[in-house]
Formats: C-alpha cells, structure tokens, sequence
C-alpha cells in the first residue's frame, strides 16, 4: 500500500500548471533538489530521479512543453527495497544545458566555461513561482509523515549549502524550520501543525491538508473528552471524602446520643444521608425538598457539631 507520503505526491502531481513561469518554477526546484549533472563525450547530461510514477509524468510533461524535448526514460529496481521502481530521466546536450541555464544552476562565463550557481534562483516575489517552487521541492525530497504519527514534514538534501539556502526560503515564508544531519544527508524539517499546513495548501496538497485538520480536531475532542473526564473523577473523589465524612461525623453524633437533641431538619439531613451515601449535594436537597445551600448548610452543622465534642479526622 502506497505511503502517506506517495499519496499526497501523487495527489499534488494532479495539480494544475498556471503559467509555463510555474512550470519553470517547479522544475527548477526538481532540478536543484532531484538532478545529477554530469559531462559526457556528447555534452552535459541531466538525469532526473524519482520512485513515484505520476510525478515522473509530470516531469516529462514539464520539460516536454517547455522545450519540446522526448526525455530518455529509464526504470531501475533498486537492490534493497526491490519492490521500489526508480525512475531516471535523463536529458543530454544543448537542452540539458539550456535546462540548467533557465533554472539558473549554471551561468556561462564564456564560449568554452560553465559556472556553478551556488544559491537557488527564482522569483520570490511573485506567489505563483513560490508556490510552484515549493511544490516541486516537495515532489523532489519531500516526505509527509501520517498525522497520526505527529505532525513532520522534511526534506532530504546532499549537501549542507542546498539544506540552509531551503531553510532560508521555508523561514522567509514564516514557517518555523529546522536542520538536522541523519547518516550522509542533510534533513530540513517542520514540526508545527500550522506551517505544514500552510505548506501543504500553498504547493495545492488539500487532501493531506484535510486529513491533517480532521486528525487535529479528533486530537481537539479526545483531549477535551480526557480533560472532562479527569474533572469529573476528581469531582467523585470530592464527593465521596465529603458524603465519608459526614457520614462519620453522623454515626458520632448518633452513638454519643448527641443527634437525637438536634432539630427535626438536621436529624432528617442526617437520616438522608445515611440512606444515600453515595448521593450528591444536589441530590440530597431534592430529597430533602430544600434548596442545595440549605443542604450543604445543614451538613457543615453537623460536621461542626461532632467536631466540637471530639474530632472525627
């Protein structure tokens, strides 16, 4: 069964291209966070990887309309999970390099000499690129944990320079983001419910948006239901000391035949009382025909009383 994680892959790769600038946008992204580059007898060669089908669709359909180019496509089983497909795909020569170029990963500084850029290059001004960044960032190296799991969303990336220019990014979008190493890689991750959340709707991810909100609100209702719950045991447990020592404080006053020389309203408190231990002060006026003060008023009497003439704790 697909992953969380594949599902909402799978789920944004549906999502719908504004403008070739998105589409350039989301691929620069996968180029920079997804892309090798190599130098080959025939050119420079970009190869593409990916293990989720749909996105690798969408790659190719990217690349195809922006540069009518039939990409080299080829699927790799790989050792250790065998059940996983990788995807390559693989683009060479002149579009490679113009591929490379437009998503600013390389400059020219002449004829013969092609630079490294060391800082992603797109437009963050304009919401439309950024979402499509972000969106192609999270098809590249993206992995959303189930919200039952916790709220964390990261992105797995090689080297540290990509890793803090990402979190440069993620931070100037608001998002609380933070670096870890694990292994060989570098991991930026968040773990607030309302950034992952801000993030999944911005890169057009509405059913793991979705998902996300009913799994809070189930959280929301089972914590209310435990904290409702915890107040109303602590409120049994007061009113079980409470009905324990008034009962205590009765057969006192009973056996020392100091009950019988009070008013007929405390000796029938009393005989209540000791009829229904386990009845709440509230209960116990309805019995009484009174009112819940005149109760607690009568109860605290003969708590005094036995108090008075020797103590019951």
């Amino acid at each position: 069964m697909p992953s969380f994680s594949t599902k909402t892959k799978t789920d944004v790769s549906k999502v719908k291209i504004k403008s070739d600038q998105s589409r350039k946008c989301e691929l620069t992204a996968f180029v920079w966070y997804a892309g090798s580059i190599s130098l080959t007898r025939d050119g420079m060669r970009l190869v593409l990887t990916t293990t989720i089908e749909p996105v690798a669709q969408r790659i190719l359909s990217i690349i195809g309309h922006l540069y009518q180019y039939e990409c080299i496509v080829q699927r790799v089983q790989k050792e250790q999970l065998k059940k996983t497909v990788k995807t390559l795909i693989i683009v060479t020569g002149d579009t490679a390099r113009q591929i490379l170029a437009d998503c600013g990963i390389i400059r020219k500084e002449d004829e013969d000499t092609v630079m490294l850029n060391e800082t992603i290059r797109f437009d963050e001004k304009d919401q439309n690129s950024i979402d499509s960044f972000l969106r192609g960032m999270f098809l590249a190296c993206g992995t959303l944990y189930p919200p039952e799991k916790g709220y964390h969303l990261e992105f797995v990336m090689d080297d540290l320079e990509r890793a803090n220019e990402s979190c440069r990014i993620l931070y100037e979008m608001g998002w609380n983001v933070h670096l870890s190493h694990r292994r060989d890689k570098e991991i930026v991750y968040i773990k607030e419910y309302d950034s992952i959340a801000q993030f999944l709707a911005h890169i057009g991810a509405y059913s793991a948006y979705l998902r996300m909100e009913e799994e809070r609100m189930m959280r929301d209702i089972n914590n209310d239901v435990n904290r409702g719950s915890n107040c109303n045991n602590a409120n049994i447990v007061k009113l079980v000391d409470a009905s324990q020592k008034q009962i205590r404080a009765i057969e006192f006053l009973e056996r020392e035949g100091i009950l019988r020389q009070q008013s007929l309203s405390l000796r029938r408190t009393a005989e209540m009382r000791l009829d229904y231990p386990e009845a709440s002060l509230e209960e116990l006026a309805d019995l009484l025909n009174i009112t819940k003060s005149g109760a607690n008023h009568r109860l605290r009497k003969l708590v005094s009383l036995a108090a008075e003439n020797q103590s019951v704790d």
